[in-house]
């Protein structure tokens, strides 16, 4: 019995090689196409929680999909925009202006 038309588990090889060469990119195999880009997409890029993830993509430990299928994008401007974020916080909070640049503008998006 076929399942989704293949005659066995391999046979969509086939077609996802010719796909990636009619595409004109590098082969890659599709299981770590998959698990990357869904461990990628939902952990760093949605900011989804690690378990729910891991769950749903039917790891059976998280910390393997974290090590193996996720990257790190766009690491200082996230981190620049975290610290504005909490700074921005804090001034709205405390009623106070914590930090200005010497030229009295402040940096970075307010």
């Amino acid at each position: 019995m076929r399942v989704f038309g293949f005659a066995d588990r391999s046979s969509p090889r086939k077609g996802w090689a010719r796909a990636c060469k009619l595409a004109g990119i590098d082969l890659l195999p599709f299981h770590a196409a998959g698990r990357h880009g869904f461990g990628q997409e939902m952990n760093v890029r949605q900011g989804i929680d690690e378990k729910a993830a891991g769950e749903f993509g039917g790891w059976s430990d998280t910390s393997l999909m974290r090590r193996t299928y996720t990257h790190a994008e766009q690491t200082a401007e996230k981190i620049h925009e975290a610290q504005m974020r909490g700074l921005r916080a804090a001034e709205q909070a405390t009623k106070l202006t914590l930090f200005s640049s010497p030229d009295g503008k402040r940096k970075g998006k307010s």
